[in-house]
């Protein structure tokens, strides 16, 4: 899935994945932090969500590490290059 705004951004983005599902979990980045090759993003999600669900979600073409969902927060690192 493609967001429809740059994560990288300071300002807050909202997410749905497309799972097909009317109960897909809704991602609102709140924060995000460029490094070299990677972002560090993080936020809080409604609904029920999974690492897969954050995996989905975020990690592009390149890929990533460390997704975690826990208690309505989530964080990863999504490669860039």
């Amino acid at each position: 899935m493609n967001p429809t705004t740059d994560p990288t951004n300071t300002e807050e983005m909202i997410l749905m994945t497309d799972n097909g599902s009317t109960d897909a979990p809704k991602f609102t980045v709140t924060s995000s932090r460029a490094g070299y090759a990677h972002t560090e993003i993080s936020g809080t999600y409604t609904g029920k969500a999974t690492a897969a669900d954050v995996e989905k979600a975020f990690f592009g073409h390149f890929g990533g590490c460390d997704a975690r969902a826990w208690d309505g927060h989530f964080s990863c690192v999504r490669y860039d290059d």
